[in-house]
């Protein structure tokens, strides 16, 4: 199991935690506190995005300097199913946590739909979870069509089919 460790910046800030014990993800809540002190909400109206604040920091997994394999684990910020029923998502799903980040985890949702929508203090609004990758570096070759046999070629969106 990945362990996320994280720091808590505010003391409303509500602790990432599975829903079920078979749930993949973390659920990250909205961090929304007024001037007064007191728990609030935010308007998303429709096709606009917003960044909201979870009051958590963190440090994600760090890459080891001695694996020969290059792989590494990093938190990634996707959609809860749930808020995507309603036209609303994560709009950089997934949200990349790169290993060197220290900041606080935000998520920023996106209203796809024609309804406004709130957010309110504690809401679930999107989920931490683990995702292993490996670090990538850019090479320039003179053709790409030496390589493998490719059917598609160079077909853009939408060639294989809706």
């Amino acid at each position: 199991m990945i362990q996320f460790q994280l720091q808590r910046l505010h003391d409303d800030a509500i602790l990432p935690t599975r829903a079920t014990p078979e749930s993949l993800g973390l659920d990250l809540h909205a961090l929304i506190i007024m001037e007064n002190g007191r728990p609030g909400k935010s308007i998303l109206p429709p096709r606009t995005s917003r960044v909201f604040h979870t009051g958590w920091a963190i440090l994600p997994p760090q890459p080891s300097k001695y694996k020969s394999d290059n792989l590494v684990w990093l938190p990634a910020v996707c959609s809860r199913s749930g808020l995507a029923t309603r036209a609303i998502w994560v709009a950089n799903a997934p949200g990349i946590i790169d290993p060197d980040y220290r900041g606080e985890v935000c998520v920023i949702l996106y209203n796809g739909g024609t309804e406004t929508h709130y957010v309110q203090h504690a809401d679930r609004i999107g989920q931490l979870v683990a995702i292993q990758a490996s670090f990538a570096t850019a090479t320039i070759i003179a053709d790409v069509m030496v390589g493998p046999p490719s059917v598609r070629k160079t077909a853009g969106h939408g060639s294989t089919g809706q």
